[in-house]
């Protein structure tokens, strides 16, 4: 009965450490400190996240989060760009499809910096 119980005991453990979603959604290392590229073109696809939030005088509002935008650069080559806390966003407002858009990215794809394309 002990050693059942101690099998279970290390199944349960070794299923959370495989279940741990950290990896999946934050880089390894801190954006700010790792190599970057400049991906510069236009906006084709935003994708997000959107919660129902209250807003300062307590009404209902929609939230969106973006966590991806898809940069189709003047080769034709299409970009994903993750956007996270850490991004810089340099734009009046949201990003949207059609923008044009320049964002200094890290070696995992995610966005340092965003900023209107020159």
């Amino acid at each position: 009965m002990k050693k059942l119980a101690v099998v279970i005991a290390l199944l349960v453990l070794w299923g959370c450490q495989k279940a741990s979603p950290i990896h999946d959604t934050e880089p390894l290392a801190d954006p700010l400190t790792l190599e970057s590229t400049t991906v510069t073109g236009e906006v084709q696809m935003v994708a997000g996240a959107f919660f129902l939030t209250r807003n300062a005088q307590g009404l209902e509002v929609l939230d969106a989060k973006d966590q991806i935008y898809v940069v189709r650069e003047k080769t034709g080559n299409e970009v994903p760009v993750r956007v996270n806390e850490k991004t810089k966003l340099d734009l009046n407002g949201r990003v949207s499809t059609g923008d044009k858009i320049e964002a200094a990215v890290s070696e995992e794809g995610y966005a340092i910096a965003i900023k209107p394309a020159q």
